[in-house]
């Protein structure tokens, strides 16, 4: 039978995502060009929108991880324990790249690196790593929501355009 993880560890891999998002929220507004210089950087096509629409999409992306992890602390369930994995996952992932492969690529600091390498990265491979060895999830459970977490994060992050850009139409 499957542990529930413990609130500790959802309660940092929380902070470690709201202490990222507000560390590349305050950078942008320092280095607005960064976005369309690191997508270059990382060979990405995309048109990259104005900084006002990237804080709506850095909202969501701050608001939905809160509301499983916040959940997942109250309540835990299974599925909450895949979603966090999932979550934790794509945190780690997320700091790899776009975060720290763009700030080594341009040999400078890019939004949210900082907390990318040094607070994001290590606390989600730390929950992922203590989930497996505390049998938070079984498994081919723990392998399938990083999968998934995988899956899914570069349909997140093109979608992060497209979605930042929705926010702030609707905004308006």
């Amino acid at each position: 039978m499957a542990v529930s993880p413990s609130k500790l560890w959802l309660a940092a891999l929380l902070a470690a995502i709201v202490l990222h998002n507000l560390e590349e929220a305050i950078a942008l507004a320092a280095m607005p060009q960064a976005p369309a210089i690191a997508a270059q950087a990382l060979g990405l096509d995309v048109a990259v929108p104005p900084v006002s629409r990237i804080y709506a999409g850095l909202a969501l992306f701050t608001l939905f991880p809160m509301a499983v992890l916040w959940r997942a602390m109250r309540h835990p369930t299974q599925r909450l324990t895949f979603l966090a994995c999932m979550i934790a996952a794509m945190a780690a992932v997320n700091a790899l790249v776009p975060h720290i492969a763009a700030t080594a690529i341009l040999g400078q600091y890019m939004p949210g690196s900082i907390t990318a390498a040094f607070v994001s990265l290590p606390v989600a491979a730390g929950f992922l790593i203590t989930a497996l060895r505390k049998g938070w999830a079984a498994l081919h459970v723990w392998l399938a929501a990083i999968a998934v977490g995988l899956a899914i994060l570069p349909l997140v992050l093109l979608g992060f355009w497209a979605l930042a850009r929705l926010v702030a139409e609707l905004a308006r």
